[in-house]
């Protein structure tokens, strides 16, 4: 029921186009599958991660993970950012990242609990 919330269907091509060209999210791959990927806004806030089920359990959200941090290091940004599930809560909290604050999200009428957390610069 949560997955159907966050994707609806039919997949909507036009505006995933749109919204990869405006986020320009980091792609893992797999060959030339796309299997996880990330998005990272200019201000260190993660909006959206993703792996394939096949993949997951496997490094490919620890990998993307690790390269958002890298780059909010090399660009000085001193905080990041997500709102995360309780499915990917502990790959941010083994990231150093702190729970601020609980919340729910109300999507096509379904809530879906997740955590304000946060990572400041090392």
């Amino acid at each position: 029921e949560q997955q159907n919330a966050w994707c609806s269907l039919p997949v909507d091509y036009e505006y995933w186009k749109w919204r990869c060209e405006l986020k320009r999210p980091f792609l893992y791959t797999d060959g030339d599958v796309v299997v996880g990927f990330l998005e990272l806004d200019s201000d260190g806030h993660i909006d959206c991660v993703y792996t394939h089920p096949n993949y997951q359990r496997k490094g490919v959200a620890q990998a993307l993970l690790s390269n958002a941090i890298e780059i909010c290091d090399a660009l000085n940004i001193e905080r990041m950012y997500v709102e995360a599930s309780h499915l990917i809560r502990p790959l941010f909290e083994k990231n150093s990242f702190t729970l601020t604050s609980p919340k729910v999200v109300i999507r096509n009428g379904v809530a879906l609990p997740n955590w304000f957390m946060g990572r400041k610069k090392r």
